[in-house]
C-alpha cells in the first residue's frame, strides 16, 4: 500500500518553510524506511506551481525547479507528476481578470455585459422602471427638473411662514407617525375583540341560568326545562373542552397586543418630538409631494437612460474583444487545417498538373465552409473530403477514421492510388476503408505498390460469386416478389 501525505493546501501554503519541508521529509523517511511506500508528489490542481511556492520562480528559476524535480524523483517512493511541472511551469502573476486572455474569460464578460444591458432594455420593453427612451427625452427631463424645482421653491417660499423645507419634510413624517397610530390602534381593538369573543363562554353556570329559567316557567309553564338544562349543560361541557385552547389564543392575543403597545409608545414618543413643528395644510403637502415624486421620476429616468447607455457600450466592447479572439483562435485553426491539406495535396501524383487543394473556413464558431476552388464536382468532393480527415488525423489527437468503399468510387483512380500511398505512411494512427473491387487499382502496368499495399493491410475479405461475409446475403430477392428482402 502507499501511503499519501495530505495536508490541506491552505494550511500548506499558509505554514510553509525550507526547515518544516527538511523535517517532513526526515520524519516521512524514518515512518516508512522499512517497508513502506510513499506517494510522492509535491503538486496537484488545489495548490500554486511548486516552483513559484517551494523555489524562486524567477532568477533562480530552473534551478528551483530542478531541486524540487530531483526531491520528488530520487526519495523512497512512487514519484506523481502534474502536468506542467516537468517543464518548470509557474505562477501566472495577474492582477485583473481582463489580463486572461482565453475564451472562457471573455465569454463571461460578454455574457455579463449581455445580461446588464438586457436588464436595462427590459425596463423600457416591460415598463418595469422609468427611463428615457432619447437623448431629446432626456434633454427635456432635465429642462422638466429645472422648472419643478423652481415651482418647488416657489411654493415653500409663498407658504413658510416660519416653515422651512425640513419643516416640511418634518411635517410629512409627523402626518405619517399619526397615520400609522391611527392603524395599530384599531388593530389593537380587533384583538381585544377576539379576545372578548373568546371569554364569552367564561360567564356560563348553572346557578345564572336556573334563575332565569324559573323566571321563564311563569310565562311559559309547559316548558321543558330539564331538555334546556341538558342543552347548556352540554355547551359548557364544550366551553371546558375549548378551555385550554381559548388559553393558548387569549394567551397569544396579549402577546400581539403587547407588541403593538410597544410600537404605539414609540410612534407616541416620536409625534411628541414634533410638538413644535408648524402645521401646513394638507393641500399644500400634497403638492409639494406631487412636485418632488416628478422630480424623482425624471431623474431616475435619466439615470437609467445613462446606465442603459454605459452597458450597451460595454456590451460592444464585450462582443468585439470576444469576436477578435475567437476570430484570432479560429484563424489559428483554420491556417493550420489549411496549410496541412495543402501539403497533403502537394504529395498526391499530378505534380505537373496541380489542382487547387480545398479550403476549409470558419464562420464564427456556428459552421464551417468547406469547398475546392473553381471544381465543384462529385469526384473533387469526395476528395475533399479524403483529404481533411487525413489533416484532422495528422493535426490532432484524432486515433482513427473510417471510411466505405463509395469514399473512393467516386475518385479518379489515379488519385485514389495515391491516398493509398499516403495512407499506407500514417505508422501511428489506424486508418480503416473499404475497397469495393481491390482489382480496379491493380497497377501491375507499373511497379504493383498498390496493389501490394492493399494485400498487405488487409484484414477482411468478402468472398467471390455471392458469398457473403456471414454466409448468405441478405439483398438478395429469393422469392420472385419485387422488394422483398431476407
Amino acid at each position: 500500500n502507499m501511503a499519501i501525505p495530505f495536508v490541506p493546501p491552505v494550511v500548506e501554503v499558509d505554514t510553509w518553510s525550507v526547515s518544516k519541508m527538511r523535517a517532513d521529509i526526515k520524519a516521512s523517511y524514518e515512518i516508512l524506511k522499512a517497508d513502506g511506500c510513499w506517494a510522492r508528489f509535491l503538486s496537484n490542481h488545489d495548490k500554486p506551481r511548486q516552483v513559484s511556492l517551494y523555489g524562486d520562480d524567477k532568477e533562480y528559476w530552473k534551478e528551483s525547479a530542478k531541486l524540487l524535480g530531483m526531491i520528488t524523483h530520487l526519495l523512497p517512493g512512487t514519484p506523481f507528476i502534474y502536468q506542467g511541472e516537468e517543464i518548470g511551469m509557474t505562477n501566472i502573476y495577474y492582477s485583473d481578470l481582463n489580463q486572461y486572455n482565453d475564451i472562457d474569460t471573455k465569454l463571461k464578460k460578454y455574457e455579463t455585459a449581455n445580461d446588464c444591458k438586457r436588464e436595462y432594455d427590459n425596463l423600457a420593453k416591460f415598463n418595469i422602471a422609468p427611463i428615457a427612451v432619447s437623448e431629446n427625452e432626456v434633454k427635456q427631463f432635465k429642462e422638466d427638473i429645472n422648472s419643478l424645482t423652481y415651482e418647488l421653491e416657489e411654493l415653500n417660499y409663498e407658504n413658510h411662514t416660519g416653515t422651512t423645507d425640513a419643516n416640511l419634510a418634518r411635517n410629512q413624517l409627523k402626518r405619517f407617525y399619526l397615520d400609522e397610530r391611527k392603524k395599530l390602534n384599531w388593530q389593537k381593538n380587533e384583538l381585544i375583540y377576539r379576545k372578548n369573543d373568546i371569554n364569552i363562554m367564561e360567564g356560563y353556570n348553572k346557578k345564572s341560568y336556573s334563575r332565569q329559567y324559573n323566571e321563564l316557567l311563569e310565562f311559559f309553564p309547559n316548558v321543558n326545562l330539564k331538555k334546556i338544562e341538558d342543552v347548556e349543560t352540554f355547551h359548557k361541557d364544550i366551553a371546558k373542552i375549548m378551555k385550554k385552547e381559548s388559553e393558548n389564543a387569549n394567551e397569544n392575543i396579549d402577546n400581539l397586543i403587547s407588541l403593538l403597545d410597544t410600537k404605539i409608545k414609540s410612534i407616541d414618543e416620536e409625534i411628541n418630538k414634533m410638538k413644535n413643528v408648524p402645521n401646513v395644510s394638507e393641500e399644500i403637502l400634497n403638492k409639494q409631494m406631487y412636485l418632488l415624486k416628478q422630480i424623482d421620476f425624471k431623474k431616475e429616468a435619466i439615470n437609467n437612460f445613462e446606465n442603459r447607455k454605459k452597458f450597451h457600450i460595454e456590451y460592444e466592447l464585450a462582443r468585439k474583444e470576444l469576436d477578435d479572439l475567437v476570430n484570432k483562435r479560429t484563424q489559428y485553426v483554420e491556417d493550420r487545417i489549411n496549410s496541412e491539406l495543402e501539403s497533403i495535396n502537394d504529395e498526391l501524383r499530378q505534380k505537373e498538373d496541380k489542382k487547387y487543394a480545398p479550403t476549409f473556413y470558419i464562420n464564427n464558431l456556428n459552421s464551417y465552409s468547406f469547398f475546392t476552388q473553381k471544381d465543384n464536382g462529385t469526384g473533387t468532393r469526395y476528395k475533399a473530403v479524403c483529404l481533411l480527415d487525413l489533416t484532422l488525423l495528422r493535426q490532432t489527437k484524432l486515433p482513427i477514421f473510417i471510411h466505405d468503399s463509395i469514399m473512393y468510387t467516386n475518385i479518379e483512380k489515379d488519385t485514389a492510388k495515391d491516398l493509398f500511398k499516403l495512407y499506407a505512411q500514417e505508422t501511428n494512427k489506424q486508418i480503416i476503408i473499404g475497397i469495393a473491387d481491390p482489382s480496379e487499382y491493380d497497377d501491375s502496368l507499373e511497379d504493383g505498390t498498390i496493389y501490394n499495399i492493399v494485400k498487405e493491410h488487409k484484414v477482411i475479405q468478402l468472398s467471390k460469386y455471392g458469398k457473403a461475409l456471414f454466409g448468405e446475403q441478405i439483398n438478395i430477392n429469393t422469392d420472385g416478389q419485387k422488394g422483398k428482402r431476407r
